[in-house]
């Protein structure tokens, strides 16, 4: 075994490295990540720091301490890195330069690179690793979606509010145009509260908004399973809320995703505000995020239908492999 042998001994800490000119070059503070991006094929996250450097060394790391990732030089106190389209954990940290000095790196910060191929998975076949049921991605489930052509036929019951019903307006108008008017939907409120309604006698392409207290176990709405677009669900669904107050904008929205076939996204890392999701079912959005957006853009170019299977959707490079 081989052991490191320290010689003499000195009571005065390590310094920072000096210039020329005798001033410290000091370790960057307050680096972290400002803000992040999903796209089809990368992401891309905004860093920011404090520093004496003339330039400064940028790195990401597939691990603590690594730079293996990728590394450059920066002029400035920002940095845009577009990443991998690999999802995953990486790590950035900067170093300070000036000519050929280099000052000890900075606080490392984790990342999570999130690939759009992943929130497909979960929002359309209920599977894959950001998905609340994983492995469902195994048995090539199908994806069940309005089909294009369709008119929804929304109605909000009184109780559940004018808020309700236009926080429906909002997130129906939304989805439209994600679609590009391939799937319309009217909304109307009705006196009826439909606390006793079964929803497979609403008319096809129905969805019912109501507020019953207590129904979803303590959640702030539901969507009962098997209700929703084919092939799994009968053209027609109820929403329920806990309550029909304001507090509750996020759920309506929520819900009549679920109403309209898509499942739950999880958030991969638990407290970043970059990586909330409306459709997690644990972190509230009162808007559709812009990378939920892209998966609904992306899913429908590719032409993603009522009834397609899973394998499908990875033939045509709307998923990964799992």
């Amino acid at each position: 075994m081989l052991s490191a042998v320290a010689c003499g001994s000195s009571s005065s800490a390590p310094t920072a490295p000096t210039t020329s000119s005798g001033s410290q070059l000091l370790a960057p503070t307050g680096f972290y990540q400002t803000s992040q991006k999903v796209n089809a094929t990368n992401n891309e996250m905004q860093f920011a720091w404090d520093g004496n450097g003339t330039s400064y060394q940028f790195v990401v790391g597939s691990g603590p301490g690594a730079a293996d990732v990728f590394s450059t030089e920066v002029v400035g106190n920002t940095y845009t890195w577009v990443s991998t389209q690999k999802a995953g954990s990486y790590y950035a940290r900067v170093a300070a330069k000036r000519g050929d000095t280099t000052s000890a790196f900075s606080t490392e910060v984790s990342v999570f690179v999130v690939d759009v191929r992943n929130v497909i998975d979960a929002m359309y076949f209920h599977g894959g690793p950001m998905s609340d049921t994983p492995d469902n991605a195994r048995n090539n489930p199908v994806t069940s979606v309005w089909a294009d052509g369709t008119r929804v036929n929304v109605l909000v019951s009184t109780e559940a509010t004018e808020t309700a019903r236009a926080n429906a307006q909002t997130f129906t108008d939304l989805y439209a145009s994600l679609m590009g008017g391939a799937v319309t939907a009217s909304i109307s409120m009705t006196g009826d509260a439909m606390h006793d309604k079964d929803y497979r006698t609403f008319p096809e392409f129905t969805v019912g908004i109501r507020v019953q207290s207590g129904y979803c176990g303590g959640a702030l709405g539901c969507v009962l399973v098997g209700a929703g677009p084919a092939p799994g669900g009968p053209n027609k669904a109820m929403v329920t809320l806990e309550s029909g107050s304001g507090l509750y904008l996020s759920a309506t929205a929520h819900e009549l995703a679920h109403a309209y076939g898509i499942s739950h996204v999880v958030t991969p890392v638990a407290g970043r505000p970059e990586l909330r999701f409306m459709m997690s079912p644990v972190n509230a959005s009162e808007q559709m995020t812009d990378t939920e957006k892209l998966a609904i853009r992306l899913a429908r170019a590719a032409g993603l239908s009522p009834g397609w299977a899973r394998s499908r959707a990875q033939s045509a490079g709307l998923v990964n492999p799992y």
